[in-house]
């Protein structure tokens, strides 16, 4: 399974949340890495999922800290339910089915919606 690299196009220009999506990555590819079947990828699988929503809490708080848009705000948090729910609703399934959804789903969040923070951020003189 192919790991994820940090890019700088992935900034969103806010170390916390930048690091954040960082620990994501390397909690990724840890579990990525492990092999089919173990335990362990079970075990890091599940530490990569409840990290993701740690990780939702903290950018919400920002949302609401730096004063985001409201109605883009919910639109976002929408974003981070739906993206749990099908989590939730992939349990059961092969390990590689959870990591290629959330590979896919994490980097294309970032690319768009979480940039999009940090855009507003530096709009706001808050960068």
């Amino acid at each position: 399974m192919k790991g994820l690299v940090w890019v700088p196009q992935l900034s969103t220009n806010n170390e916390q949340i930048d690091n954040q999506h960082r620990k994501l990555f390397d909690l990724y590819n840890q579990a990525a890495e492990c092999p089919e079947g173990s335990l362990d990828k079970q075990a890091l699988v599940q530490d990569l999922l409840a990290y993701a929503k740690q990780h939702f809490d903290a950018e919400e708080e920002l949302m609401h800290h730096i004063d985001y848009p409201r109605e883009a705000c919910h639109l976002h948090k929408e974003l981070h339910r739906s993206f749990v729910a099908k989590l939730d609703g992939l349990k059961g399934q092969p390990v590689y089915l959870i990591l290629d959804f959330f590979q896919e789903w994490l980097l294309r969040h970032i690319f768009v919606e979480d940039r999009r923070i940090g855009a507003h951020t530096k709009e706001a003189g808050r960068a």
